[in-house]
C-alpha cells in the first residue's frame, strides 16, 4: 500500500502512453471523471509533456482527508424549499427508526453486507450521506417523498439515494485503493450533524473516513503537499486543460481555483450533477469547447 501515491500512478500513466505512442501517432487528450478528473490533472502535473490537452470532469482538489468545504457547499444548494424538504425527509427517516430499520437490517442481511461499525451507526451514516448523494446524482427535490408517504416509500428512497452498500466492506472492496489515495494524498468530505444530533445514534461524525472505509489494518497519514502543488501547477504551469463541474455537485466545493492561469477553462453547468458531461453542456458553453480542443488539437 506504501507504494500507491499519486506519483507512481501517474508513472505507470506514462509508461502506459509511451508504449502507445508507437502506435497511435497523432495527437493525445487524457480525460476523466471525478476520482479520473483527478489523474488527469496529477498526470498533467507529473508528465506535463505526455499529452497535448486534457478535459477533466470534477476533478475535485480537497484539502485535507475531512475537507470541510462541502458541507456548508451542500446548505446552500438550491433553494430554501429545496433545503427544507431534504432535511425533513432526513429527520422523518430517523424518526421513523423503530418501523425503518427493521427494513434496512433485513436489506443488509439479503445483501449479506458486512460494516466496521455497528448497523444503527451505518443508518445514521446512510442518513448523513443522503443529502451529498442527493445532489451528486439527483438533483430534482420533486423527487424526494414526504412526510405523508409510508414507511416502505421513505425506505426505498433512501436506499436508493443512499444505500448501506456504500459503506459496506464488500462496496468498498473494488474502490479500496481510491478510498487508500484519499486517505494519503486526494483527501474526500465530512458530514455536519448539529441539525441531526437529536435523532442520531452516532454523538460526531469526525473520523468516519477512516474508521468505515481504511478500518485498523491500514494506517496512513494524510499529506497535503500534493492539493499545495497541484493547485499551483494549475496557476501557473499547466496548459490547454479544461475543467468541466456541476453546479450541484457536492464535489464542487473542492473545484480547482484557476483564475490566474488562461490555459486552464473551468466551465460550471447551472444546476449540474456530477453527470455534467460536454455533451449536456448549454449549445454556447458545448461549442465553445469543442471549438476549443479542435484548435488545440491542430
Amino acid at each position: 500500500w506504501s507504494y500507491l501515491t499519486t506519483s507512481l500512478a501517474a508513472r505507470d500513466h506514462h509508461i502506459i502512453c509511451n508504449a502507445f505512442k508507437d502506435l497511435y501517432k497523432s495527437k493525445w487528450v487524457s480525460t476523466g471523471i471525478s476520482k479520473g478528473g483527478q489523474t488527469c490533472l496529477l498526470y498533467q502535473m507529473y508528465y506535463p509533456k505526455d499529452v497535448d490537452a486534457c478535459v477533466a470532469y470534477v476533478s475535485p482538489l480537497a484539502r485535507a482527508l475531512e475537507d470541510g468545504r462541502h458541507e456548508p457547499f451542500i446548505e446552500n444548494i438550491g433553494t430554501k424549499k429545496d433545503q427544507k424538504k431534504i432535511i425533513n425527509f432526513q429527520k422523518e427517516v430517523l424518526k421513523r427508526r423503530s418501523t425503518i430499520f427493521p427494513m434496512f437490517e433485513k436489506y443488509v442481511q439479503m445483501s449479506k453486507l458486512n460494516f466496521r461499525i455497528p448497523l444503527d451507526e451505518i443508518y445514521d451514516y446512510c442518513v448523513l450521506e443522503y443529502s451529498f448523494a442527493f445532489w451528486q446524482w439527483i438533483g430534482n427535490t420533486d423527487k424526494i417523498p414526504s412526510k405523508k408517504e409510508d414507511d416502505s416509500k421513505l425506505f426505498q428512497h433512501l436506499i436508493t439515494v443512499s444505500g448501506p452498500e456504500y459503506f459496506s466492506i464488500e462496496g468498498s472492496a473494488d474502490t479500496k485503493p481510491f478510498f487508500y489515495q484519499a486517505a494519503k494524498e486526494l483527501g474526500y468530505y465530512g458530514y455536519r450533524t448539529e441539525h441531526l444530533k437529536d435523532l442520531l445514534k452516532i454523538k460526531t461524525a469526525n473520523g468516519y473516513f477512516k474508521k468505515i472505509f481504511i478500518g485498523n489494518d491500514l494506517l496512513v497519514d494524510f499529506y497535503t503537499q500534493t492539493s499545495i502543488d497541484l493547485q499551483e501547477f494549475l496557476n501557473t504551469k499547466a496548459k490547454r486543460t479544461i475543467i468541466i463541474l456541476g453546479e450541484y455537485d457536492p464535489w464542487t466545493a473542492a473545484a480547482p481555483e484557476v483564475s490566474k492561469n488562461p490555459e486552464v477553462k473551468k466551465i460550471i453547468k447551472p444546476k449540474g450533477t456530477h453527470a455534467t458531461r460536454i455533451m449536456n453542456l448549454a449549445e454556447q458553453d458545448k461549442e465553445m469547447v469543442i471549438t476549443t480542443l479542435k484548435s488545440w488539437l491542430q
